[in-house]
């Protein structure tokens, strides 16, 4: 997702492409854009076969992990354009095929996938709850368990 002006060069070469292979039927063409309605902000859709390769803000490929992406993260895209004409559907889909990590965010997701950290506001009553460990010689496995 990113602001509408950001999109201005692609969506001019995505125009272009629509004129040249279709002409007067344009007006019905599917397009690989769409607006967040909280935002405004455009979501650019892409599809790819393959993973596409990463590379760091250098150009140099990353050949082990690649850092997870968080939404604010500076990205650079690339691909290629494909216009299709299927079962009566015409439109333009985006190929992806590289990405180029410029400045990566990065989340503090907990094992549970909740990241949130404290904030004032509303406070739930929540019992105590105590946990208790059971004998570890009666353990099947090398972990604790607990039973609340």
């Amino acid at each position: 997702m990113m602001p509408n002006d950001h999109t201005k060069e692609i969506r001019s070469t995505v125009d272009k492409i629509v004129q040249e292979e279709f002409g007067a039927k344009a007006k019905n063409v599917r397009l690989p854009f769409k607006t967040d309605e909280e935002t405004g902000h455009a979501i650019i859709m892409t599809k790819s076969k393959y993973e596409p390769k990463f590379c760091d803000a250098t150009g140099q490929i990353i050949s082990g992990d690649i850092p997870k992406i968080w939404g604010g993260s500076t990205l650079k895209l690339a691909g290629y354009i494909s216009p299709y004409s299927t079962g009566g559907n015409i439109g333009v889909s985006l190929h992806l095929t590289k990405v180029q990590i410029i400045d990566p965010v990065s989340g503090d997701e907990g094992s549970d996938g909740i990241s949130f950290g404290e904030e004032e506001g509303y406070r739930a009553d929540t019992p105590d709850i105590v946990l208790e460990a059971e004998d570890a010689s009666n353990s099947d496995t090398d972990q604790a368990k607990y039973n609340f």
